[in-house]
């Protein structure tokens, strides 16, 4: 039988300063995506691999074998360690990913490899937030070689971290947002309900968010008060606003969780009709 890496969560909820710090990394890394490839590094916290629009790998200072024991510990059974030490000098030796190795070998499953790599990803970005590091220098790269099932947009992790205070709450804001979002051709997150108007903790995002930090920050503001103004009670029902003859935001909530985005106007019915089934209620 194959062995499979589980699907990883943080039990460690991250407190009020670390979300803070980790959204300030987040900001000045996603800055940097747009400018292409390159190496970035924190001062005196650790660095940061990124290509375009997305990270594809981050460490911090202390926890150099947090991927191995990712990959050893969270399969069933464990991985030998000199299972991954035999990978990982073969890589060396030939020059290939050390994803594709493992998913070679059968014994790691590609979602189990990217929640690992998720899992990494997000441990280095919060550690680095912990200690408040700023962008300190960029080594521009010719080419960044990581497959694009393997990176994450700064979405994503803003949203992995977020999870961390609620995994369950996590899994089900998510499946909520897929059933939603689907065939609307728009993109959307989750996030608390609780909190200020500049306080906001994500939980979870659609598949390929676009959404830029900045903008989910702003929308969940919108979203946090247009809800409160419309006096809906939970389950609220979903509330649209239209931008321009193309688009409009929406948002409402479910248990504790508010969930917003933007769609294409003419996804708005079908929208409508997947999230309460009943005539939504529209503000200019």
């Amino acid at each position: 039988m194959n062995q499979h890496i589980n699907d990883v969560r943080e039990t460690a909820s991250p407190d009020a300063q670390t979300l803070r710090g980790t959204l300030a990394v987040l900001r000045a890394i996603e800055d940097q995506c747009a400018r292409g490839p390159a190496l970035l590094r924190f001062e005196g916290a650790g660095d940061v691999l990124v290509t375009h629009g997305a990270l594809c790998w981050a460490s911090a200072r202390g926890m150099r074998q947090r991927m191995s024991d990712l990959l050893r510990y969270k399969c069933n059974p464990p991985l030998e360690r000199e299972f991954l030490t035999e990978v990982l000098q073969r890589c060396r030796r030939e020059r290939t990913p050390l994803g594709d190795a493992l998913l070679a070998t059968g014994k790691v499953t590609e979602s189990g490899l990217r929640s690992a790599l998720a899992n990494q990803v997000t441990d280095a970005i919060a550690r680095i937030g912990m200690k408040e590091s700023q962008l300190t220098a960029r080594e521009n790269l010719a080419r960044a070689e990581y497959d694009e099932r393997f990176t994450f947009s700064p979405a994503e992790i803003f949203a992995a971290l977020g999870a961390r205070r609620d995994p369950a709450g996590a899994v089900v804001a998510r499946r909520r947002l897929q059933w939603a979002f689907d065939g609307t051709g728009g993109c959307g997150f989750a996030f608390f309900a609780e909190g200020s108007r500049d306080h906001t903790v994500a939980l979870a995002v659609t598949r390929e968010c676009s959404l830029a930090i900045q903008q989910m920050v702003v929308l969940a503001r919108w979203a946090r008060e247009i809800l409160r103004v419309e006096g809906f009670l939970e389950p609220s029902r979903l509330v649209v606003a239209k931008v321009d003859d193309w688009t409009a935001l929406v948002a409402w909530s479910r248990e504790g969780v508010i969930f917003a985005g933007r769609v294409p106007l003419d996804s708005v019915e079908h929208l409508a009709s997947t999230v309460d089934g009943e005539p939504r209620r529209q503000t200019q």
